[in-house]
């Protein structure tokens, strides 16, 4: 491939770069060979059924989507002014690297709907073993995804922060039921047993490989920011972003919610909780965006 070329090809794969869904793919792609070709228009069609081999005729050029030899679609370009033998072997190329990231962003798609069911799964069992976590988790999660939006995370940053949520108790099915749905105050003994299910949770993860990815934030997410929390004492940006928010709103959670061996707390004294706990339980970046979501959700 001579240098323009080369050259030409990786700027395009790298302004490409890895969408998370085949459609994005073909619109990011769609814009960049419309540059790319100085063309009037580019339309790339997702179907098993496209042309075989190339064809130019008029000003319009149709490259069939080839991933792996199998057809996956087709790129037409229509107003293209002149197409030079190099160009089009230049398009090919950029057509193929299209088809592949296409292929790899579906593949990820099936990966994610895969681990959804999973979570699922993971859910209804716990849902049954603690009738408590069901109404819990949903919290969490609505708190936790409106927390990573005021700090401004990716849209994929908080979808992988919902699913943490979703099974952030997972750990407690291997803590005893008499613990778990106790009426009464824990005692410390109780605690020492509760304080296992962080390395339960991770445990059983491990062996759902679509979900590992979600260990850090569970697994985590009873550390405190001055380094006092468990089950590994860290402390301040050792703790992951997913695991510090997590932290804070799951804390949110139970203290708005009632429990057997106690009242929900008023909504004024979670807020004065949550600030005289800024900077030693919790990140005070965590916490000043929960405030945020709060005063925008009573206003």
């Amino acid at each position: 491939m001579p240098d323009s070329m080369l050259t030409k090809f990786l700027r395009f794969s790298v302004d490409l770069g890895f969408p998370d869904s085949p459609a994005r793919v073909v619109k990011r792609a769609e814009k960049l060979l419309k540059q790319a070709f100085g063309a009037r228009s580019c339309k790339i069609h997702l179907s098993t059924s496209s042309p075989a081999s190339p064809t130019v005729e008029k000003g319009s050029i149709r490259i069939p989507l080839l991933e792996r030899k199998r057809r996956i679609g087709v790129c037409e370009l229509k107003g293209v002014k002149h197409c030079s033998t190099s160009s089009r072997s230049l398009l090919e190329k950029l057509c193929a690297e299209t088809a592949a990231r296409t292929a790899l962003a579906a593949y990820k798609e099936r990966l994610i709907d895969g681990s959804e069911n999973v979570i699922k799964a993971f859910s209804t069992g716990m849902d049954f073993y603690d009738r408590f976590t069901e109404q819990h988790s949903e919290a969490v999660r609505d708190y936790a995804a409106a927390i990573a939006g005021e700090m401004g995370m990716s849209r994929s940053g908080i979808k992988d922060l919902v699913r943490a949520a979703h099974l952030h108790d997972i750990g407690k099915v291997g803590i005893s039921p008499r613990i778990i749905n106790k009426k009464h105050k824990l005692s410390s003994e109780d605690w020492k047993e509760i304080k296992k299910h962080p390395m339960v949770a991770k445990t059983i993860l491990d062996g759902a490989e679509s979900l590992r990815g979600l260990i850090p934030a569970i697994v985590y997410h009873h550390e405190r920011y001055d380094g006092k929390g468990y089950p590994c004492g860290l402390q301040k940006d050792e703790i992951p972003v997913h695991a510090r928010i997590l932290g804070a709103a799951d804390s949110y959670a139970t203290m708005m919610a009632n429990r057997p061996y106690r009242k929900a707390m008023s909504f004024d004294r979670a807020v004065r909780t949550l600030i005289r706990s800024s900077g030693t339980r919790f990140d005070p970046k965590v916490v000043k965006a929960l405030l945020k979501v709060l005063r925008k959700r009573s206003t």
